[in-house]
C-alpha cells in the first residue's frame, strides 16, 4: 500500500543535542513485536510497519520544554471527564510538534528497520511518516485514575485524507509506581471468572520478574538502587543472538509480546514489613505488558492493538497524543 504524502523533512535540518528536537547520541529504539491475530480478526499484515515501539533518549530536553511543555501550559483544561483533564492543540503550522515528531519516528524507523523489515524491497523503500495535526494532552492528576481496555479508531486527516494507523504516546512526566500503557492480550477470550480483556478494571502491575538482578522482600520494598533500578524496567527485551547486538549496532531491541515475563515472582502472599501488612497480587492474565510513564519516552502502536492504562499511582501523568500514518515511500 502506497500513500501519496506531504513531503518529509530532513532529520538532519533539525536535529541538535542542544536545541533542536532529536538527540541522535542517545536514541534507543525497542519493537514490540505480536503475530497477526485477535479476538476481532484485525490482520497487521497490510501495514507497512506492524509492530509497536518504544522510542527512549530521542527527545532534546530543549524541545521537550520550550514547544511541547510551553504550548500545554498554554491550552485550556477540559474537565469533562472524571478521571481525565484533557487539553486540545491543532498544530496547524506542522512546526511546533508534528513535523518533529515526524522526524524523530523516521529515523527510529530507519534504525529499527534493519530487524523488522520481511523482504529486501522493503529496505530500498524509506519510511514515510505523516501525523496529524490534532493533539491533545491528557493529565491525570488524581491517585487511582485508570484507562480501561478499548481499541483506538482510525483518523483520518482532513488536509490529506489520509487515514491513521499507529497510535502515538508522547510522555510528559515520570511515573515511579503505577500509571503503565498495558499492551493487553486479545486472545484468551473469557477466563474462569468471567472475564475477558475488555472487561478488566483497577489494572495494576505489582512484582515484576527481572532475570539480571536478584531481588528479595528486602531490597524490593526499599529505595535501593536495585529497587528503582528495577522499577524502571516494565518491558523484557529480547535479542536475536545470530545478529549482531542491536545494541551496538543501532540502539535497536526486539521485544515479542507473546513471550513476555511480566508476571509475580513464586512466592506470592502476605508478608510483614514492619508494621505494615503488604499484600503482592499478580498482574491481570490479560496484560502481555507494560510500558512505564518516563518524560521523553515514545511509545506507538497500531490502532487496534487492545490496550489500557493502568491505575496512577505517582501523579501527574502527562501525555500528548497524537495519531500518525506509517507507510513505505
Amino acid at each position: 500500500m502506497v500513500f501519496v504524502l506531504p513531503s518529509q523533512n530532513v532529520v538532519d535540518d533539525i536535529e541538535s543535542d542542544n536545541g533542536g528536537v532529536l538527540s541522535l547520541n542517545t536514541i534507543r529504539c525497542t519493537i514490540l513485536e505480536r503475530d497477526d491475530w485477535s479476538d476481532e480478526g484485525n490482520d497487521t499484515s497490510a501495514l507497512s510497519f506492524p509492530h509497536g515501539m518504544v522510542i527512549d533518549d530521542a527527545c532534546s530536553k530543549v524541545w521537550l520544554a520550550e514547544s511541547v511543555q510551553a504550548t500545554r501550559k498554554n491550552l485550556q483544561l477540559n474537565h469533562k471527564r472524571p478521571t481525565v483533564d484533557r487539553r486540545f492543540y491543532c498544530d496547524s503550522t506542522r512546526k511546533v510538534i508534528s513535523d518533529p515528531l515526524e522526524s524523530i519516528v523516521r529515523h527510529a524507523l530507519e534504525l529499527a528497520s534493519n530487524y523488522s523489515v520481511k523482504s529486501a524491497n522493503d529496505k530500498e523503500n524509506a519510511f514515510v511518516v505523516y501525523c496529524n495535526k490534532y493533539l491533545r494532552f491528557l493529565e491525570y492528576k488524581t491517585v487511582g485514575g485508570e484507562l480501561l481496555p478499548h481499541r483506538d479508531g482510525i483518523k483520518t486527516c482532513e488536509d490529506t485524507c489520509i487515514k491513521s494507523t499507529h497510535t502515538l504516546l508522547l510522555f510528559l512526566s515520570d511515573c515511579e509506581i503505577g500509571g503503565e500503557t498495558l499492551i493487553m492480550d486479545d486472545t484468551l477470550g473469557v477466563t474462569w471468572d468471567n472475564i475477558n480483556w475488555s472487561k478488566e478494571k483497577n489494572l495494576v502491575l505489582d512484582v515484576y520478574e527481572n532475570h539480571d538482578e536478584n531481588l528479595n522482600e528486602n531490597n524490593y520494598h526499599s529505595d535501593s538502587n536495585i529497587r528503582k533500578n528495577f522499577n524502571k524496567r516494565r518491558i523484557r527485551y529480547i535479542t536475536d543472538e545470530n545478529r549482531l547486538d542491536p545494541i551496538d549496532a543501532a540502539g535497536t531491541k526486539i521485544f515479542r509480546l507473546e513471550d513476555a515475563s511480566i508476571r509475580s515472582i513464586d512466592n506470592i502472599g502476605d508478608y510483614e514489613e514492619g508494621k505494615e501488612k503488604v499484600v503482592r497480587m499478580p498482574p491481570p492474565c490479560h496484560v502481555n505488558a507494560g510500558i512505564q510513564p518516563s518524560e521523553g519516552r515514545i511509545l506507538l502502536f497500531p490502532h487496534h492493538w487492545p490496550h489500557a492504562g493502568a491505575m496512577c499511582q505517582s501523579v501527574p501523568k502527562i501525555v500528548l497524543r497524537a495519531e500518525l500514518t506509517i507507510a513505505r515511500a
